[in-house]
């Protein structure tokens, strides 16, 4: 169709351009001579002038679609590159929050141990009672007097420098106090320290429990006999049926260490021995070989920090009534013992039996004795050593 078109318009424009030029004869083939009539008909077209014919709109041809565009740059056009990356395509899935991670390492994080030192306070710690005293026994030559000696009584020479004063805490449970079965008075020289009152070491010593007698008496006598010392004066803070729980700074037994300490320092002494007697009742409560030291240790800290360094003796001392010896408390109170943090053997009393107990716990005059006797020889070797 197109080139139909074009041809016609071809001769349309050839045939207004200018009039077609006679025809000779000699321009036609040898062959055909033209008719009058033909010559004529040419005559009379040529003269005739042609109608105007409309003008023929061509369509738009669309362009081809093989044209390849120009490029004016050797990179690579801008259309190419490649996207970026949206940051959300690295994020987690919308069901995982960091808010929800963290709250999972908390959920699954072990808790914290409870302090080593804390003791339990939801219920307060059993006491053990201490058993009946038997009727106690005297001795009539030491027979104490209804009032104790005041510090009136006390000689003079307790004020002098120069003589060889020991002055001991003396302190624990039970047979630590007046629980013995027999009173005694010590002679010359052995004094009772307690409440800031100074007076002759009479049982029942002044800051112990009990209503008997102790070791410490007769060890006093012993310790002056055997020259050892010139005076002895014993600062008693005994309690029976306790724990060695309460004996830690934060509980109310150790406010009467603090007040003996004060009792001392009032006068310009100081101490010189701890005589440390424990251990019956963490028996019977099932106390453990870590948690007896940890405890005597902490106490022992307490002590230390309030300006006490003096060497301090710590008792075997586990068995009484129905409970025998404890392998545990016993290991506990013998393992303690190092000389660099000025810790001390003590007797082992657990040695004594039924025979030196007039209630299988607590111990008769044969029992004191023989206690004051070990103390005596574990102080000599001390001094000595």
């Amino acid at each position: 169709m197109k080139r139909v078109l074009m041809a016609t318009l071809a001769l349309w424009l050839c045939a207004c351009a200018a009039p077609a030029a006679p025809k000779t004869a000699t321009s036609l083939p040898p062959t055909l001579v033209p008719s009058a009539t033909v010559a004529q008909s040419n005559v009379a077209l040529a003269a005739t002038v042609l109608p105007t014919l409309p003008p023929i709109v061509l369509p738009t041809v669309a362009a081809p679609t093989v044209i390849v565009p120009t490029l004016t740059s050797t990179s690579a056009p801008s259309a190419t590159a490649l996207p970026t990356l949206a940051p959300t395509a690295t994020r987690l899935p919308p069901t995982v929050t960091p808010t929800m991670v963290v709250v999972s390492a908390t959920a699954t994080s072990v808790p914290p141990l409870p302090t080593a030192t804390a003791l339990p306070t939801a219920a307060p710690l059993p006491t053990v009672t201490p058993l009946p005293l038997k009727p106690i026994n005297t001795v009539a030559a030491t027979t104490p007097t209804t009032t104790p000696p005041t510090a009136t009584n006390v000689p003079a020479t307790t004020g002098s420098g120069t003589k060889r004063r020991m002055v001991a805490l003396v302190f624990g449970q039970s047979n630590a106090g007046n629980y013995g079965d027999m009173r005694y008075a010590s002679r010359a020289g052995v004094f009772n320290l307690r409440y800031g009152n100074l007076t002759a070491a009479v049982d029942p010593l002044r800051g112990a429990q009990g209503e008997g007698g102790s070791v410490w008496t007769r060890l006093g006598d012993q310790l002056i006999a055997a020259n050892i010392y010139d005076e002895v004066v014993f600062v008693p803070v005994s309690f029976g049926g306790t724990e060695i729980g309460q004996w830690v700074p934060e509980m109310p037994l150790f406010k009467q260490i603090e007040s003996a300490v004060k009792d001392v320092n009032q006068r310009g002494w100081r101490f010189t021995h701890l005589l440390w007697h424990h251990g019956e009742s963490d028996n019977a409560l099932k106390i453990g070989y870590a948690d007896y030291q940890l405890r005597f240790r902490n106490m022992l800290r307490g002590i230390r920090e309030l300006g006490v360094d003096a060497p301090v003796f710590v008792s075997v001392a586990s068995r009484c009534g129905q409970y025998g010896p404890n392998n545990d408390i016993q290991g506990a109170q013998s393992n303690l013992v190092n000389h660099d943090q000025r810790i001390w053997a003590g007797p082992n009393t657990d040695n004594l039996g039924n025979e030196f107990r007039h209630d299988t716990c607590h111990l008769n005059a044969a029992g004191q004795n023989a206690t004051a006797n070990i103390w005596l020889a574990i102080l000599r070797g001390y001094e000595g050593r």
